[in-house]
């Protein structure tokens, strides 16, 4: 069967055309290089972020977590940081941002070079780094606001590198489990916030990009997570802006009212969502803040953010709700799982299956026929009597040399006379006693020769009985597995 099947295989490749297989691939190479553009994007993002311009701690916690899930050879998009530290704090801070990279994977390696490092204690190590290389950059002098930034720097990036460690596993796509926890929820958050970040400071037409961004994360967080996923994403977007001084603190608690309102209006489509979510922060904002510019650039950043989740792929918002237990994305996902386990739980009992029918065809194929058995056994009393009794006698010359096939047909009738009688009273046959001159010790010899057979053939016999009820066993066997 399992030839068949290569065989239907090997057929089935030959007809179908390679350019599927070609497509399929190049949708492989091109996803790949989309994951890392994403990568190097949002390392980039990363080396810009600070919080008061002092301290930066995002771009060693994010290096730190992607060397530890993609390991040190896949990890240079995270290098990217180092163009967004540039672009921030010149070239200070992108050797800054390099030597800690440096440093890191040389400690990495110093400490874990017998085992693999537990991604518990990778945190401690990506800030204790950073506080060193920051220190050396200081110089051999260093006050108190040093010594507090520097502390602080490292801290943060312990803190980041955990938050982080907590939505690797979506980020690198190799959650097994479909299911986000709520502190999952709130640390990809946090990474999607802290990437916000470096956009600090630019604007397009006088709308704040950041601002933007965030709008349209929490729509996104929204749309696929309901109410509480984005008012979550709210609060915690909304906190790390106002720490950049992006965003004053009534413009959060706004922002995490639309976030609300959106994700209760989630089950009503993105449109919906979108004006619900631009609705409520104009109201709000016009009753919260006395300056109309002020006012004019949060509405119209609402605009920009719920446009791109207007124009977003609905291949995004149904992969990031699939991650979210009770939405109807996440139960289709659940059930894509289930058979997939099923289909390959099916397969693995049908190879087991096979395999114990072949065992019951190797055990049923017994190899011998029991006539041939039988003249075999006789072959080999016969040459045995010979060879013990005929070895010594003068007319062996004679005997099986000029005249064997008459000496052997004789030994044989004897055979089955024995056989026919007791096997012990019997008198010499004429064919045997015409020719041998050493009858009664070919006698005594052919009668022990017959008992040894007949052991040997009731011993076969029965091997033979045992190896046709394994047979059935394992057929039977077979056949319930399937």
């Amino acid at each position: 069967m399992s030839t068949l099947v290569s065989a239907a295989k090997v057929q089935g490749a030959s007809r179908d055309p390679v350019q599927p297989v070609s497509k399929r691939s190049a949708r492989v190479v091109i996803r790949g290089w989309l994951q890392v553009m994403a990568w190097a994007l949002a390392g980039v993002l990363l080396g810009r972020a600070t919080i008061e311009h002092a301290v930066s701690p995002f771009a060693i916690a994010y290096f730190a977590v992607v060397v530890e899930w993609l390991g040190v050879r896949r990890s240079w998009p995270a290098l990217a940081a180092a163009a967004g530290a540039y672009s921030m704090g010149g070239w200070p801070a992108a050797v800054v941002f390099v030597l800690s990279c440096i440093l890191y994977v040389l400690m990495r390696r110093l400490l874990f070079r017998r085992k693999a490092p537990d991604p518990h204690w990778v945190p401690f190590l990506a800030g204790a780094v950073d506080t060193v290389v920051r220190l050396a950059a200081i110089g051999t002098v260093w006050t108190r606001y040093d010594l507090l930034l520097a502390f602080a720097d490292g801290g943060l990036a312990v803190i980041l590198s955990l938050i982080f460690l907590q939505c690797a596993p979506v980020l690198v796509q190799r959650s097994s489990n479909r299911m986000l926890r709520a502190e999952q929820w709130i640390s990809l958050a946090i990474f999607f916030a802290s990437g916000v970040s470096g956009l600090t400071g630019l604007a397009w037409h006088g709308v704040a990009l950041s601002q933007a961004v965030i709008d349209w994360g929490v729509l996104l967080f929204a749309l696929a997570g309901g109410a509480s996923a984005g008012a979550a994403a709210a609060v915690v977007m909304g906190t790390l802006a106002l720490l950049n001084h992006s965003a004053s603190l009534s413009a959060v608690a706004v922002l995490a009212f639309a976030g609300l309102l959106a994700g209760l209006l989630r089950d009503a489509g993105r449109l919906p969502a979108a004006l619900a979510f631009v609705g409520s922060t104009a109201l709000l904002s016009f009753g919260a803040s006395s300056s109309i510019d002020a006012v004019e650039g949060t509405v119209f950043a609402a605009l920009a953010g719920s446009a791109a989740s207007l124009l977003t792929p609905r291949r995004w918002r149904r992969e990031l709700a699939a991650y979210v237990p009770g939405t109807v994305e996440h139960r289709e996902s659940e059930q894509q799982r289930a058979r997939r386990i099923r289909k390959l739980l099916t397969e693995r009992i049908e190879d087991v299956s096979q395999v114990f029918e072949e065992l019951s065809a190797a055990f049923a194929e017994v190899g011998d026929n029991p006539v041939v058995a039988a003249q075999q056994l006789v072959d080999h009393a016969v040459g045995r009597a010979a060879k013990q009794v005929c070895q010594a006698c003068p007319r062996q010359a004679r005997c099986w040399d000029k005249e064997g096939l008459a000496t052997y047909q004789a030994i044989v009738r004897t055979v089955e006379r024995l056989e026919a009688g007791d096997g012990r009273a019997l008198s010499p046959p004429p064919e045997l006693r015409e020719r041998c001159i050493r009858v009664e010790p070919m006698l005594a010899q052919l009668r022990h020769n017959l008992e040894l057979t007949d052991r040997d053939a009731a011993w076969l016999a029965k091997l033979r009985e045992q190896r046709s009820l394994l047979s059935a066993q394992l057929a039977g066997v077979a056949e319930v597995v399937r």
